[in-house]
């Protein structure tokens, strides 16, 4: 079949000249020739092959190549034996002929395709002739040569690490070779590819391997050295990537690698994308091996000037003042960078290590009065390590709120603009400690600032502040000051400047949120102004945030002042909130979020009065619920370009992209349902059944957390909906009851987030604890799914137990800060157990204690909480479960007390006061339960 190829060939070399003519019809003629050519697979890719390695054109010889590598997955299985030899040696002899690196690596994208594609699960043949071939390819003494070696080594390592791992020993002489090439692009591909191996390979194998990082820095200096930064980027983005996935490795090594890192970020020499990865790499290291970087010694002091000396290169844009947008072009700035570094750092090493340093170059900053920069880079620098350095800055909150006041009246605007988000920001990170203590002086100061009409994003960053203020301010605050505040606000709200427009209609609704009914006496004021906004035309783009907060504005003020007030008004918004979602908004449209969170909360105001929107509303939120995701699967080494919006994933031999707008509609669609069924209950029973079907199968809806965390909270809701309809739905409340509950006890096991599972965990104890259960076939499963739950738990605390060990203690904190989700995910199955008590009563206490195998029952993994060396979260969870057995297990549940009376007894005078109380009322139900039991 392949022996005369030359008409195959030459058929294909014009269909692939026809696909780059401008003529749409050529173009889609010659796509029909090749669709109709690949139904012959041998002479299609063997044609390709031929053109991708000998045609003169280079542009049929790029296109032959490309093509090749995205048809093999699809061609190579139908190809024969001889056709796949000869487009192996075609496309390594092709290889070894190319000088341009460019093509060149086309050609070496494509045969990794092709041995991956060739090499599943049950062969390793494609991979197997490759290998001996790149042994060769890696010692010749062409540069080219050995560079496609290593570059299709990279390649392969990503897609076929566990076919790879035998042949480790060779690839380190191959590697340790590269690292030290005297060619620079040799260097860098063998970098690449042993960061490759560090990506991939289990960890034990990586260890062999560590010892090559000192040599890395080899191929960065070479190439920095030699003015190619491009290149010196992808070594950096390398070691940062494999840094973040074998820390381990780098310890030994992370002292001598980070004194290169520190002289590429501070090197004004260099391009800002190879400065802002040296920084970066300094901050993963610390995120991933906090410790060592602190036994260092000189890290913080040594990496924090730096961060704050890129947050000094920022320039006096006019453009900044005139922006009517808050959203500045700075993402990728050294200003922006050395912001985040600043965050993520203090996150990490936390306040003692950072706090010292920062603050004493903050003090210099601050005392630089001839350079505006320094004195914004200050002020900006306590509101980035605020949340790291909490605790420690908190001892001393007083000075340093004074401190960033004081500026609100500086020379320069942008310094008082630093300033006021600053406040901000520490009115988050320290509430309601600032809200409680220094009101006094925020809020008058933030009233100035909003007078400040010669600067407008002063002014609205003023606004801005109020409303970080405004999240965590108690009602009595909030009433000292609404007088001034509102008339302040309702002065802006005309304002030419969309951008100070938009800040005070949302400051406006913070500030109603917080003060609650006290906002009653203001409604009027507000709300006839507001009203006339939604009046608007839908058809401005640029009204479109201004409409959206608006309504946002509306509910929160209808849901604070309640529906008697808002009840004249409810007709007429709604009405505008319904013609707006008929308007047929762009898909990006920010009126879309603004619509559904509005509905949610008139919905929560008007309670059973909403119902007759119900009919408008709710076909449109199913549709958006009902969104399949767009997803694109490709293979991994495919090199189209990443649209924005899009998440990518690397799975196996093949990259899938998901797009995430269209995720985050349906994620919020799910929500709004939840809270109409969460509100309504029985009135939203002409729904239930189409909400259940497209909730259930939501449960393992892996794409995005929010969906299966709606859909798993609303489902005691929508069976409660049913039961309120009386004895006409009880079949269907059993039908839906078996439906749910069989989906639940089968994909809380499945579950990833600790934090899903605890809702999921949850709603099956409301839902098994409504009705009386005696199937002991159902409660066996109940008991079999918490098991499962716990055994996960059990796992990620020994991975947390394990990092302790590798880390250090120093990290205590943060790892118990991790314990939080699984502290509730325990609360939660001990919750359900009581439900199924309760329902099951002696049924149930018999799967309590029921072992499978080598599996424990729920009864002895209990009974091990109560032993001193058990957490004091295990210990009250535990005691209040056999609190439930003995309460509600019948005269079954009386013999445990012999065994747990002693750990009650010792309990009940335990200084935690939750063990304690959870002691003695078992100690109580035991009396009351088993009086005589006590006597003994």
């Amino acid at each position: 079949m392949a022996a005369d190829n030359s008409g195959a060939v030459a058929a294909m070399e014009m269909i692939l000249r026809q696909l780059q003519s401008p003529d749409n019809a050529v173009r889609n003629a010659a796509e029909s020739a090749f669709n109709n050519a690949k139904n012959q697979p041998g002479p299609c890719i063997l044609a390709l092959s031929t053109l991708a390695t000998k045609s003169e054109d280079r542009a049929v010889k790029d296109m032959g190549a490309v093509l090749l590598r995205r048809t093999a997955p699809e061609l190579w299985g139908g190809t024969d034996a001889t056709s796949k030899a000869i487009v192996k040696d075609q496309l390594f002899q092709g290889i070894r002929a190319e000088q341009n690196q460019d093509p060149r690596r086309k050609l070496c994208d494509t045969l990794s395709a092709i041995a991956c594609t060739g090499s599943d699960a049950s062969s390793n043949n494609d991979v197997n002739d490759l290998l001996p071939l790149l042994f060769e390819l890696s010692k010749s003494p062409n540069a080219h040569d050995r560079e496609s070696a290593l570059y299709i080594f990279a390649q392969l390592t990503d897609l076929l690490s566990e076919k790879l791992q035998p042949h480790l020993a060779a690839f380190y002489e191959i590697f340790k070779r590269g690292l030290v090439d005297p060619d620079i692009n040799v260097q860098v591909e063998a970098l690449r590819a042993t960061c490759a191996v560090f990506n991939t390979f289990e960890s034990q194998a990586c260890q062999q391997l560590a010892e090559l990082i000192p040599l890395f820095m080899g191929p960065v200096s070479a190439t920095l050295n030699a003015q190619d930064e491009v290149a010196a980027r992808l070594c950096l983005d390398s070691l940062i990537e494999s840094l973040e996935n074998e820390a381990k490795c780098w310890r030994k090594y992370l002292a001598k690698v980070s004194e290169l890192m520190l002289s590429i970020a501070a090197s004004a020499e260099l391009e800002e994308g190879t400065r802002q990865l040296g920084m970066e790499f300094l901050v993963a290291a610390a995120e991933n091996l906090p410790f060592t970087c602190k036994k260092m010694g000189n890290y913080v002091e040594r990496v924090l000037p730096i961060a704050l000396q890129m947050m000094l290169e920022i320039d006096d844009d006019q453009d900044w003042y005139t922006r009517d947008d808050d959203d500045d072009d700075d993402e990728y700035s050294n200003y922006a960078l050395g912001q985040e570094a600043l965050d993520r750092l203090a996150i990490k090493l936390g306040g003692n290590a950072i706090l010292p340093v920062a603050f004493t170059i903050i003090t210099q900053y601050l005392a630089n009065h001839e350079s505006w920069q320094h004195r914004h880079a200050a002020l900006l620098a306590i509101s980035q390590i605020g949340e790291g350095c909490r605790e420690q800055i908190s001892e001393q909150l007083d000075k340093v709120t004074m401190m960033a006041l004081k500026h609100f009246e500086d020379s320069h605007p942008r310094v008082r603009w630093a300033a006021v988000h600053c406040i901000g920001q520490m009115c988050t990170d320290f509430a309601p400690a600032m809200q409680k203590n220094f009101h006094a002086q925020i809020v008058p100061s933030l009233i100035k600032i909003m007078d400040d009409v010669n600067q407008p994003r002063v002014q609205s960053h003023g606004a801005a502040a109020l409303i970080n203020f405004c999240e965590e301010a108690s009602p009595d605050v909030i009433q000292l000051y609404m007088e001034g505040l509102l008339t302040r606000l309702m002065n802006l709200l005309p304002s030419p400047r969309k951008l100070i427009q938009e800040q005070a209609v949302t400051a406006v609704a913070s500030v109603a949120d917080s003060a609650g009914v006290n906002f009653r006496p203001f409604y009027q004021s507000f709300m006839p102004d507001l009203k006339k906004v939604l009046r608007l035309s839908t058809d401005d783009k640029k009204l479109s945030k201004l409409r959206g907060k608006v309504m946002e504005c509306v509910s929160i003020i209808g849901l604070v002042v309640g529906n008697e007030m808002f009840s004249p008004d409810s007709a007429e918004i709604m009405e505008l909130l319904v013609k707006t979602q008929m308007a047929q908004l762009d898909p990006d449209d920010p009126q879309s979020y603004y619509l559904m969170q509005a509905y949610a909360r008139i919905c929560r105001c008007m309670k059973k009065d909403f119902i007759p929107y119900l009919r408008v509303v709710m076909p449109p939120l199913l549709e958006a619920a009902s969104i399949k995701p767009e997803i694109e699967v490709m293979s991994a080494l495919a090199d189209e370009e990443q649209d924005d919006g899009v998440d990518t994933y690397i799975v196996g031999d093949k990259r899938i992209g998901i797009r995430t707008s269209a995720l985050e509609d349906k994620a919020t669609a799910c929500n709004l349902l939840a809270c109409f069924v969460n509100e309504l209950k029985g009135g939203f029973i002409e729904y239930v059944q189409p909400v259940i079907q497209l909730f259930v199968p939501l449960l393992s809806f892996y794409y995005h957390d929010d969906c299966r965390n709606s859909a798993a909270q609303s489902l005691p809701d929508l069976l409660l909906c049913v039961a309120e309809q009386g004895d006409a739905f009880a079949q269907q409340y059993q039908e839906l009851f078996q439906y749910i509950v069989s989906e639940l006890i089968k994909c809380i096991p499945k579950e990833a987030d600790v934090e899903v599972m605890v809702t999921k965990v949850e709603s099956l104890g409301e839902i098994m604890g409504a009705q009386r259960i005696q199937d002991r076939a159902l409660l066996k499963q109940c008991a079999d799914c918490l098991l499962e739950a716990l055994k996960d738990r059990a796992g990620r605390i020994d991975q947390r137990r394990q990092i302790l060990e590798d880390e250090g203690y120093e990290e205590l904190q943060e790892i118990l800060g991790e314990e939080g989700p699984d502290n509730e995910l325990l609360d939660r199955v001990a919750d359900t157990i009581d439900s199924l008590c309760k329902s099951g009563g002696e049924s149930f206490l018999s799967v309590f204690e029921e072992a499978d195998g080598q599996n424990a029952s729920l009864a002895d993994v209990f009974g091990s909480f109560l032993h001193p060396n058990g957490s004091p979260v295990e210990k009250r969870v535990a005691l209040c479960v056999f609190d439930d057995i003995i309460e509600f297990g019948g005269v079954a549940g009386l013999k445990y007390v012999e065994k747990l009376l002693p750990f009650m007894l010792v309990y009940a005078v335990d200084a935690n006061a939750e063990i304690k109380q959870a002691a003695t009322y078992g100690i109580g139900v035991t009396a009351e339960k088993g009086g005589e039991l006590l006597e003994r």
